[in-house]
C-alpha cells in the first residue's frame, strides 16, 4: 500500500479494537488535569484548617529551638514529617483516585499496554516530525491555547476592572485591608482561571474523540485487506455463498413439521431439518422468540419432534438465520453436539 494513499474511510469496530488492544485512544488530558486540579484545590481548602495548625506549630518549635538548644532535634524532625505526612497524603490520596476514576471512565475501561511505550524510528523521522508540527492536531492544540489565554486574560481584566473602585478605601483602612483586597482578588482571579479551564476542558473531549478517529480512518486498501482477513477472500466468500444457495434451493420446506430437531430455552426456540442424503448442512425451517416460544414447543410437542434444551445455542440460531438458510458456521460445533444428544 502506497503512503500517500487517502485514508478516508471510516475506521471499523476491528481496528478500533485493534487500537485499543495497542494502547492507542483519545487522549483526554485536559480534563483529566481540570478535574485533579480542582479536587486537590478543594481538599486544599477542606484541610486549610489543619494545615495553618501545621506550619503554625512548625514555626512555634523553631522559635523554640532556638531559644533552647537542648531540644531533641530527632525527634522534632520525627513529629514534623510524620504531621506532614499526615497533612498531605489524604490530598494526593483523593487526587490520585479521581486520576484514576477518570481515566476509567474517559477511556471506558482499564488499558495496560506496553507496546505504545517501544521506541518507533518514525518518531525520529524529520518528515513525520513536519507533519505533525503543521497538522491538523498540533492546529487545533495551538487555537485552543490561544483561545483559552485570550479568554482567560478578558475574564481576569474585567474582575479586576470591577473591583479596582475598592482600592479608593484601602489608603483609609490600613494595611490589613489592602492585604484583605489583594486576597479577595486572588481568589476571584484563581476561581475564574479555574472555571475557564474546566469549561474548556469539558469542550475538548468531542474535540480528541474527533482527532482520534480521524487518525483511525482507513484507505481503500486497507478495507479490503481487512474484509479479507474477516471474511477470507472473495473466491471463498462466493464458494461459501454458493452452497448455501444450493443447501437453501434444495428445501422449500419450512415449519415445525419438518423440523428434525427442536432446540429450545427459555428465550427462543428453532426448528432445524438435518438430512444428510438431502442437505449438506442444517438448515432453519421454524423459530420463534418470546411469548411464541410456547406455541412452537407445543407444535412440535404435538409431532412428537426430537427435543434438545440450549438456550444460548437456541437464541443465537434464532437471531442468526433467517427461515429457509443453511445455519452459522459458528454455530456448526454446538448443533452437530445437539443432535448427536439427541439420537444418544
Amino acid at each position: 500500500m502506497s503512503d500517500s494513499e487517502e485514508k478516508n474511510i471510516a475506521p471499523s469496530e476491528k481496528k478500533l479494537r485493534k487500537a485499543r488492544d495497542e494502547g492507542q485512544i483519545a487522549q483526554y488530558l485536559d480534563i483529566k488535569v481540570a478535574l485533579v486540579t480542582c479536587v486537590g484545590i478543594g481538599m486544599i481548602w477542606l484541610f486549610f484548617g489543619r494545615f495553618a495548625a501545621y506550619f503554625e506549630s512548625n514555626i512555634i518549635i523553631a522559635i523554640q529551638m532556638i531559644a533552647s538548644p537542648e531540644y531533641n532535634y530527632d525527634e522534632i524532625l520525627y513529629y514534623s514529617l510524620f504531621e506532614g505526612a499526615a497533612t498531605i497524603l489524604p490530598i494526593f490520596s483523593v487526587m490520585f483516585g479521581v486520576l484514576i476514576a477518570s481515566s476509567l471512565v474517559l477511556n471506558k475501561g482499564f488499558i495496560l499496554n506496553f507496546k505504545s511505550m517501544h521506541p518507533k524510528m518514525s518518531n525520529i523521522d524529520p518528515v513525520n516530525g513536519v507533519k505533525r508540527i503543521f497538522g491538523v492536531r498540533a492546529l487545533i492544540e495551538i487555537l485552543k491555547t490561544v483561545l483559552r489565554m485570550v479568554v482567560t486574560l478578558t475574564a481576569v481584566w474585567f474582575a479586576m476592572y470591577y473591583m479596582a473602585g475598592d482600592l479608593v478605601y484601602v489608603p483609609g483602612c490600613g494595611m490589613r485591608c489592602l492585604f484583605e483586597y489583594f486576597m479577595i482578588l486572588s481568589v476571584v482571579v484563581f476561581v475564574i482561571i479555574l472555571i475557564i479551564a474546566l469549561v474548556s476542558a469539558v469542550i475538548d473531549i468531542p474535540i480528541q474523540s474527533w482527532l482520534f478517529t480521524r487518525d483511525q480512518k482507513m484507505s481503500k486498501t486497507e478495507q479490503k485487506n481487512e474484509m479479507k482477513d474477516s471474511f477470507g477472500s472473495p473466491e471463498i466468500r462466493a464458494a461459501r455463498n454458493k452452497l448455501r444457495n444450493e443447501a437453501a434451493q434444495q428445501t422449500g420446506k419450512a415449519g415445525v413439521g419438518h423440523a428434525t430437531i427442536i432446540i429450545f430455552g427459555d428465550d427462543a426456540a428453532v426448528g432445524l431439518r438435518y438430512v444428510p442424503d438431502e442437505l449438506p448442512v442444517p438448515v432453519l425451517v421454524a423459530r420463534a422468540k418470546g411469548s411464541r416460544v410456547d406455541d412452537l414447543l407445543d407444535d412440535a410437542r404435538y409431532l412428537k419432534a426430537p427435543w434438545h434444551h440450549d438456550n444460548d445455542l437456541a437464541v443465537r440460531l434464532a437471531s442468526g438465520s433467517m427461515v429457509g438458510n443453511p445455519i452459522s458456521n459458528r454455530d456448526f460445533g454446538d448443533t452437530a453436539a445437539a443432535l448427536n444428544a439427541v439420537k444418544a
